[in-house]
């Protein structure tokens, strides 16, 4: 993407959180359109850093509200639960909130296993969670939830930087490899997170 054309959304996100009432758009709730913008805002202002880059971007329904959706996503906890096989393991030492860290151990279809520790950095219930990854990847994920017919509209963006020389070097290769495999780990989350969510509204109406 050229910067003329990542320039545009950001302006647009920009006019819609310096002026909430006059800046936003007529189609969608000023809600959804606000949370779109804090999301774009974020990002863009990570800027891009140097070595091998790799972003992604995966969208789709829940049927399921967005607190029960959220709970799941923004507590690492959970995700050995239903977040499988991928999630091997995933520790911290309190519920999620700003700051908190969390570690991770978990793999994709490619034959090696990586642990990571994140750190949240975005969290606006029910709409966004957003952290920063170090270790065997460093990268920075948001989760981003508006409503949707029946549920709850899942975006993910995953930005992670491949730091090592060789994997630098190696990149134009390896990038449709990665590719594959982010998206066979985020069709697992797409088959575990709705009936989870939907367990959680179960047992809280149970209670």
């Amino acid at each position: 993407m050229c910067a003329k054309s990542a320039s545009k959304p950001l302006a647009a996100a920009r006019l819609i959180l310096d002026f909430p009432q006059e800046g936003h758009a007529a189609q969608s709730p000023v809600a959804v359109q606000r949370a779109f913008a804090r999301a774009a805002a974020w990002l863009a202002g990570r800027g891009r850093e140097g070595g091998g880059e790799y972003l992604f971007a995966d969208e789709w329904d829940v049927a399921a509200p967005a607190e029960a959706v959220f709970d799941l996503l923004a507590d690492a906890r959970t995700y050995p639960s239903w977040w499988r096989p991928v999630y091997l393991e995933a520790e911290s030492d309190g519920p999620p909130e700003p700051g908190r860290e969390s570690r991770q151990h978990f793999k994709g279809r490619l034959p090696y296993h990586l642990r990571t520790r994140s750190t949240i950095t975005v969290f606006e219930p029910p709409r966004l969670i957003g952290a920063d990854v170090v270790g065997d990847l460093r990268g920075r994920g948001l989760w981003t939830l508006t409503p949707a017919a029946g549920g709850t509209h899942v975006r993910f963006d995953w930005q992670v930087f491949a730091d090592k020389p060789l994997l630098r070097g190696l990149t134009p290769v390896l990038r449709p490899l990665f590719r594959w495999n982010h998206a066979w780990a985020i069709a697992r989350a797409q088959a575990g997170l709705e009936p989870a969510a939907r367990r959680q509204v179960e047992l809280a109406e149970q209670t």
